[in-house]
Parts: C-alpha cells; structure tokens; sequence
C-alpha cells in the first residue's frame, strides 16, 4: 500500500492547493487532532505516514471545516467548542457513523403585548434556521461527510404557560408544528423532525411548564448577562415586566441546564446546530459545567 509523508501545511497544499483562500481559523488544529485520533502514522514531530484512504479523509474534513467556517460565527466558538467539532468530526469518518446534528427550536409564538398562545403557521425566524440547517446538512452530505440530523420541535417549557390554560393552545401548537414539519419537507427532507416531548426523560422533567424549582446552575455573571438579552425580547415582544423576565430566566436556565445534560447523553458524539435568535442562550445548555460545553455551530445571522 502506497504511503505519502507530509507536515500539515504540505498535505493541506497537496489536497486543496488553494488553500490560503480557504477560511482557516483552527485549520492546523484539525489536522493535528486527526492525527492524533488515528488518520496517518506519525513519523517526525512535524511529518506525518498516510495511506490513500487517510487521505480522502482528509480531504473531507478540510472540505468540511471550510464549511463550517464559512456558514457559523467564529466569535461564538471558543477554541475547546472547535476541538470538540473537530473530533466528533474526526471520529465519524474514522469509525464510518453518521454525524449527529441536532438542533432545538421554539414554536412560533404570537406577540405583542397582551398576545398569547401560537400562531398557525411558522414565522420568518424558524423558516429562515430551517433552510439554514437543512442547506448545512446538504451540503455537508455532499461533501462526503454522513450525517444524521434531528430538529426538536418544543412542545415543553411554554411561555406564558398560566395565561394560555383555557385556550385552543394544544391544538395550536399541532397546527404550528405540522407547518413546521411541511417547511422542512419542502426544502428537501434532508432533516429527521421530532417533538421534544417524544424524549421521555425531558416531557417528565421539564414537562410543558418547566423547571420552577431547585438551583440555578450556571455561574451568575452568566445568568445577569442571559437576563439582560432575555429582556430584550420579553419585554419589546412580549410586553412582560422586570420581574416576570427574572422569574423565566430561572425556568429557563434551570429547564435549559436538564436539557444539555440529556443531550450529552442522547448524543455524546453529536453536534448542536444552534436556532434561537439570541446566542446567548446556548451557555445555559452547559450549566456548571462551561469548562465542557456542549459542541455547538452558530450560523451567521441574516440582520
């Protein structure tokens, strides 16, 4: 079997010779760390034995990462968020299993100040995140890269859970999440759609009120500043005062915290696609433990 040996800049001139035009935030890492999980033989501390096979590979990931970095906001991910990427990345190719992209998304709430419930259809945020996961999961597949993608739709932690008992809020929230399922189907099925209630573990815990009791379990310079975005879109969307903002952060971060531990669970080797408007969510999903989160792409954002 033929073997090429190279450093990393050399097998990355060699299989895409273009590449100084390429997006290269955390490039040397990836191939350093695909070493290191066993694409190629190391023979120097710079040069590195391959075989054909490593180097297809190669030229998948790099691909790849190109991707990722073209479509996600690098300011949202921290050099341990990428390496985590990389790896579940590295480890799909490598032991020939889909790659797990998941992502959480809200139904599509009424607003306006004493507005309720769920509209009948999905609004422009969730239409625009569903053809940005679903063109990431295709072009990505296109690429050589298997993946398996879910989008949770959340029929758990509802807002406005109090004022919305009594109402058509059921049979509202059916008609929004089958909205939902048709968007996904009409921009090429390339994503598996569920309810968050169909994981047992989260509809007992979290169940359609929330968390409302325990810890708040994340630091509490994270929890003033997750606050203070949360204001902006409680009290200007919805019309909510201070004190009702504060009472939901706590559901939240607490709800939020149960869910990232799940999702470790559930997906130990996925990725989460991020598709809430505010990005200063996603810290909540890893409670206390922000030394470790929870592997996460942020899409560039339209506005």
């Amino acid at each position: 079997m033929s073997k090429y040996i190279y450093t990393w800049q050399q097998v990355v001139s060699f299989l895409m010779p273009d590449w100084y035009n390429l997006q290269q935030k955390d490039l040397s890492s990836l191939i350093t760390y695909s070493r290191q999980l066993g694409l190629g033989e190391p023979i120097t501390f710079q040069k590195t034995s391959y075989s054909q096979k490593d180097l297809e590979h190669l030229r998948i990931l790099l691909s790849w990462w190109n991707l990722v970095n073209l479509i996600s906001n690098k300011e949202w991910r921290d050099k341990i968020t990428a390496r985590i990427i990389q790896r579940n990345a590295i480890l799909s190719l490598i032991e020939n299993k889909p790659l797990e992209i998941y992502s959480i998304f809200c139904p599509s709430y009424k607003k306006g100040n004493g507005e309720y419930g769920y509209m009948g259809v999905i609004g422009n945020h969730t239409k625009a995140y569903i053809h940005k996961l679903s063109g990431f999961v295709k072009l990505s597949k296109e690429l050589g890269l298997s993946i398996h993608a879910t989008a949770y739709f959340s029929d758990l932690l509802l807002e406005n859970y109090e004022c919305i008992q009594g109402t058509t809020y059921k049979e509202d929230l059916k008609t929004n999440y089958l909205s939902f399922k048709r968007e996904f189907l009409d921009v090429g099925n390339f994503v598996e759609t569920k309810l968050l209630s169909s994981i047992n573990e989260l509809s007992k815990g979290i169940g359609e009120k929330g968390i409302r009791k325990g810890v708040i379990n994340i630091p509490i310079e994270i929890f003033e500043k997750i606050l203070e975005r949360n204001k902006v879109f409680y009290i200007n969307g919805l019309g909510w005062t201070n004190s009702m903002v504060k009472e939901r952060t706590d559901i939240l971060i607490s709800s939020y915290s149960l869910m990232g531990l799940v999702f470790r669970k559930m997906y130990p080797n996925g990725i989460m696609f991020w598709v809430e408007s505010a990005y200063e969510r996603g810290v909540m999903y890893n409670g206390y433990d922000q030394d470790a989160p929870i592997p996460t792409i942020y899409p560039i954002k339209d506005d």
